[in-house]
């Protein structure tokens, strides 16, 4: 897809060398499940907002290559800011399905 406004995606093993930082780190998955419409994109966002748990937003899935680098050199801000220019030059404000607002912190519960 051609964007009006370059979103500059990051390219594969931006992280690498940030990689090692993360070999302690422990996970301890959260699973929400329920039938479409049932109530699981309010609990998945409230539960995201409300807890300190790890989320998956759409900013992570686009610059997921570019996640601990943008993190230890501060510049996370600047992507999220071109992510949400780049879903505005093509009209996307929301997600058409429930309306529900799309931006760089929209919690991505489908992929």
């Amino acid at each position: 897809m051609h964007f009006p406004v370059d979103p500059h995606f990051p390219k594969n093993n931006e992280d690498q060398k940030y990689l090692a930082s993360l070999k302690d780190t422990p996970v301890n998955p959260i699973f929400i499940m329920g039938l479409h419409r049932s109530g699981t994109t309010f609990l998945y966002d409230s539960i995201s907002r409300c807890f300190p748990v790890a989320n998956l937003t759409l900013y992570d899935i686009f610059y997921y290559h570019r996640l601990l680098k943008n993190r230890a050199e501060e510049n996370e801000q600047h992507d999220r800011a071109l992510l949400n220019r780049a879903f505005r030059s093509v009209g996307i404000t929301d997600r058409r399905l429930d309306s529900a607002w799309v931006e760089d912190t929209t919690v991505e519960e489908y992929g």
